[in-house]
């Protein structure tokens, strides 16, 4: 297997990042099933996305970097710890609950209590079973009778096979009852596959492309449309629209009482969950480090690790005591950690108690100081339903009340971004090369996430008096370029206001000419050394799963481009696409960004921080000693003067020269 083929193994702590990671598996179920051409022939691509980094299988037989056998799945290597009652009809062995009758005891009534065994009152209390989403019911719709008690006798034998020695549970991973076998995906249809090939130093930048081009043409896949799901009325639970199957040492519930019946507001209180399993006091645990480890156990060549955490609350700390322990075994293995709602509180929550205001600000503190000397990155992303105002591109209109929505966009840059690590072909380094790329280190951790979602292709410009024409990006009335390219971290400038000290950017969907990528991406990310640069080019935009929300706004074509006349007219309020007027496909580009832009994140969280260290204090000093919140508060102070971004008025040049 080539060296570029190194696995990460992904883990998901909080809601918010459950629903950002059902909406990135998404993109991945998608991606494992290969293009066909007209004739019903597999198009062969060798180098396409490698399944096997984020990916295990069981049984089936190679093919073209697939497992296609008639025993072959492919169960995500993750881990994703969320309340109990965030899971909906996903049940605890990683599977759906094809009907509330199948989770119904047989009989459809409980056995009575032998009276010999006990003999006071007993009180049933039944839980109400959750019926799964039309869209779930829609992947299964294919499964018969047989295939459900599989499904039935599946639950339970595997309960027992989870908890036998490694060996054995290794090799009967490969017996695991399916009743997905005959799931139907919603797989799009008229993606192309086509990619670009550039590699070498072109004007100081490192620029590497996924492949060479592959057939365009390809066979349409039957697939209804997002609206005849209803996704933003019917999801209730990020499993609701969840394409991939789980393993069963995927799904880890949190339960009330194991984390003693706290708030579960505190860092503190997550790592406590981890020392009540050190100390055994919980005989059911989540036994979520185990978990890890036996994932990491199956892997040849870990590059290293994907943490997506709710760090606003005790996910936060949980995440972190599970990165320390990993450490211990695994000290060089980089890992990128992207927090979810790193927002101190505003003027709107004036009215909660004082130490609601202190545990946010604590919260957000950590998260920027704490993961520094675990060999990270850190990514802050903003949180759901927060005061904070984020700049969204002008055709996209997200429904800040829906998680289903602010939890999308994270999740397509996390896709994008991360495929230079994810592609075959050429060895590009993994998480290593971007840490170092991005000179990560204690105190100088922090980065940024910028997405163009779309982003539109360059075109060539007139020619000038010399004959020449130069590339640039479509642009007028309310679409300048700039205003395409926005910071998912809060508080963050925009890419025209501070120049990255080094990035690495990943471009879908653009021209095959070298020049155009050159010649266009400095100007909307500028550096400060075009050396410190790293481009991933592929000439293939990026196809959208089918439960991805449609709110993008008619100035967008079918597969992203920006319609003509929209180019020439002035800003106007948002309005919804006609019903069945789907996007399917966008030209994007993401960047990680290790830049200035993230001094005003930094310097409010500082703010914050002072303004509420002594309630800190006072009421958690039992969780906290003095020494350590100064040394906190010093770390802060560190991360202020790092990332102190330029004098006011910079303005880049990304403007300039557009057509």
């Amino acid at each position: 297997r080539p060296v570029s083929m190194r696995e990460i193994v992904t883990v998901q702590l909080g809601p918010q990042a459950s629903w950002a990671g059902a909406h990135f598996w998404n993109f991945q179920d998608d991606a494992l099933h290969p293009e066909v051409a007209a004739d019903g022939s597999v198009l062969e691509d060798p180098n396409a996305v490698d399944p096997s980094v984020l990916y295990r299988s069981s049984g089936g037989q190679a093919r073209g970097g697939r497992e296609d056998g008639p025993r072959a799945q492919r169960t995500p290597r993750l881990v994703v710890c969320d309340r109990a009652e965030h899971f909906g009809s996903l049940g605890a062995q990683g599977r759906r609950v094809p009907t509330t009758d199948a989770a119904a005891p047989a009989g459809g009534a409980l056995p009575p209590i032998d009276p010999l065994s006990w003999g006071a009152s007993v009180d049933t209390i039944v839980m109400e079973a959750h019926e799964p989403s039309r869209f779930v019911r829609s992947l299964y719709d294919a499964a018969d009778e047989e295939e459900l008690d599989e499904w039935r006798e599946g639950e339970e034998r595997q309960h027992d096979e989870e908890r036998r020695d490694d060996d054995k549970e290794q090799d009967d991973d490969d017996d695991e009852p399916r009743v997905s076998a005959a799931r139907r995906r919603g797989v799009r249809s008229g993606s192309s596959s086509a990619v670009t090939e550039t590699s070498g130093r072109m004007q100081g930048l490192s620029v590497a492309g996924s492949g060479t081009a592959a057939p365009a043409a390809t066979a349409p896949v039957a697939a209804p449309a997002p609206a005849s799901f209803d996704f933003e009325t019917t999801v209730a639970h990020w499993p609701d629209f969840l394409q991939a199957q789980l393993h069963s040492r995927s799904v880890a519930p949190l339960h009330a009482h194991t984390h003693n019946f706290s708030d579960f507001d505190l860092w503190a209180d997550g790592e406590e969950v981890l020392k009540r399993e050190d100390a055994a006091i919980e005989t059911n645990s989540l036994a979520l480090l185990d978990r890890i480890r036996r994932f990491l156990e199956e892997c040849d060549a870990p590059q290293g690790l994907q943490l997506l955490a709710d760090v606003d609350s005790s996910f936060g700390g949980l995440g972190l005591a599970l990165l320390t322990r990993v450490r211990d075994e695994m000290t060089s293995a980089p890992c990128v950690v992207l927090g979810f709602g790193t927002t101190p509180m505003q003027e709107a929550h004036e009215d909660a108690a004082p130490s609601a205001h202190a545990i946010a600000a604590l919260n957000d503190a950590l998260a920027l100081t704490a993961y520094g000397e675990l060999r990270t990155l850190y990514v802050p992303m903003p949180g759901h339903c927060t005061d904070v105002e984020l700049r969204y591109p002008p055709v996209v209109h997200v429904d800040e009340s829906l998680r289903f929505h602010t939890s999308a966009l994270p999740a397509a840059w996390l896709d994008v971004a991360t495929l230079p690590f994810r592609s075959g072909g050429t060895d590009r380094g993994g998480l290593s090369r971007l840490l170092g790329g991005l000179q990560a280190a204690p105190r100088f951790n922090l980065a940024c996430a910028v997405l163009g979602l779309p982003l539109p292709p360059p075109v060539l410009g007139p020619r000038d008096v010399a004959g020449r024409r130069a590339w640039g990006i479509p642009r007028g009335g309310a679409f300048a370029p700039s205003s395409f390219l926005c910071p998912l971290s809060p508080w963050a400038l925009p890419p025209s206001q501070a120049s990255a000290f080094s990035q690495s950017v990943a471009v879908l969907g653009f021209p095959d000419d070298p020049a155009a990528i050159v010649g266009v991406i400095p100007r909307l990310l500028s550096c400060a050394s075009a050396t410190n640069t790293s481009l991933f080019v592929r000439a293939a935009p990026l196809a959208l799963p089918l439960p991805f929300p449609q709110f993008f706004s008619p100035d967008l074509g079918t597969h992203g481009q920006l319609l003509p006349p929209a180019q020439s007219r002035e800003p106007r309020a948002f309005v919804k696409r006609a019903e069945g007027d789907e996007v399917m496909s966008l030209p994007t580009t993401a960047a990680i960004q290790s830049t200035p832009a993230l001094g005003p994140l930094v310097s409010r969280v500082s703010e914050a921080w002072a303004e509420q260290r002594r309630v800190v204090e006072q009421r958690f000093s039992g969780h906290w000693g003095t020494d350590e919140l100064a040394e906190l508060t010093e770390e802060l102070h560190c991360l202020r003067e790092n990332y102190k971004p330029k004098a006011e008025g910079y303005e880049s040049d990304s403007d300039e020269d557009d057509v």
